[in-house]
């Protein structure tokens, strides 16, 4: 009897210490899993979309009972308009912490894109009802009634988000648009230049504002408003045209003609994007149609647009080699080849057997004054060139 206690008593210590350090493994990873969804959540503050990706899937696996990384995942989904797919992560999110608000209100905004208003409204409430200080969701609701055209409304929720964060630059820009709407233009001009007060670089509120004074048929001050959106965004197309018609308007002929072939050269390249543009709406995977975007972009030296959609096109599939030597390509012409050299090494890592890659890691290597890896890259590539099959 005494023999038998003993060895229940062994078999209830093992037990316990299996536990315990289960139990301390399973804090390891709620540990490490918030380093690294910390690390996720400052890639997709910078835009960085793939290295947000694979460090929230990265926090998921670490942490599969934590609502956070699928949150996550959600945020990714929206930005690439998989909307479907940010939904699904979103409720996954509730599943497991149905009292979190940021998930509630992330899907009210995925429900209002997809123009599903009520259901849109009946998530951003239960955020608001979880956290009365989520600006977001206060300003999220009053977009839902905007797209309904319940004006009154949509500007309580603007007030609320004031009211709550008195210092953002949003709410003030949304009020501006809502009473513009609604034909009050002086009111929205002081909604704009409030705006912009409180953010001096915010394109939309210098751009909607000079379109206000268009409509108010001040075109000096329009022109002064629209040449401050063209300075921080050349490629503001809406802006050249309104600048041009404001520039007729005042007799400066020769600017506006000038202006007129901005606007014309910009319209050029979104005539030449709105095929792949549609086809995206269908598909937003369809890599081959961002391909094209990216080709476009890249003869017309929209670079920025360019590495976006390269980004993109590597959050949906990892390996995709047109869109690693277009980041190469694209940080080349702009000599930043540190960059280039980054993108080139990864090229490398995903497709070793392919001569071009290291071909771009010797000429950026070259460009860093990297000598001994600029001879080693250009080797190898000359290697894979001469065992490649002769056609």
């Amino acid at each position: 009897m005494v023999k038998k206690s003993v060895v229940v008593l062994l078999v209830l210590m093992v037990f316990f210490c299996c536990l315990f350090q289960t139990q301390l493994r399973s804090e390891d990873n709620n540990v490490q899993s918030q380093k690294i969804l910390n690390q996720a959540l400052q890639h997709y503050e910078d835009d960085h979309l793939i290295q947000a990706l694979i460090k929230f899937k990265q926090a998921q696996n670490l942490a599969p009972n934590s609502a956070m990384p699928y949150v996550g995942l959600g945020l990714i989904y929206a930005t690439q308009n998989h909307l479907d797919k940010g939904i699904e992560a979103m409720q996954k999110a509730l599943s497991i912490q149905p009292d979190l608000a940021v998930a509630h209100q992330e899907l009210g905004s995925l429900f209002w894109r997809k123009r599903e208003f009520n259901l849109a409204e009946t998530y951003y409430r239960q955020a608001i009802s979880l956290n009365s200080k989520m600006v977001l969701a206060y300003m999220g609701l009053g977009l839902n009634f905007v797209s309904q055209r319940n004006f009154t409304n949509a500007m309580v929720q603007f007030r609320q988000a004031i009211k709550v964060e008195p210092t953002l630059h949003a709410p003030y820009h949304s009020l501006g648009q809502t009473y513009a709407w609604m034909g009050d233009l002086s009111k929205a001009v002081e909604m704009y230049q409030t705006a912009i007060q409180l953010e001096p670089n915010r394109i939309e509120s210098y751009y909607e504002l000079g379109v206000t004074y268009m409509r108010l048929k001040d075109y000096p001050k329009a022109i002064t408003v629209l040449e401050k959106v063209v300075a921080l965004k050349p490629r503001h197309k809406s802006a050249h045209y309104n600048l041009a018609k404001a520039y007729a308007k005042v007799g400066r002929k020769q600017l506006a003609e000038t202006e007129t072939r901005l606007f014309e050269a910009w319209h050029q390249v979104d005539e030449k994007i709105k095929p792949y543009s549609r086809r995206l709406q269908g598909n937003p995977e369809d890599l081959q149609a961002r391909y094209a975007m990216v080709q476009i972009y890249q003869k017309h030296g929209w670079l920025q647009e360019a590495e976006e959609q390269c980004q993109l096109m590597l959050s949906i599939q990892s390996d995709f080699i047109p869109a690693y030597v277009a980041l190469v390509e694209t940080h080349i012409s702009q000599k930043r080849f540190q960059n280039a050299y980054f993108w080139a090494k990864q090229l490398t890592q995903i497709r070793p057997k392919l001569a071009l890659g290291y071909s771009y890691l010797g000429l950026t290597s070259v460009e860093l004054e990297r000598v001994d890896s600029a001879i080693e890259a250009y080797q190898k590539a000359i290697e894979l060139e001469l065992d490649s099959p002769k056609v």
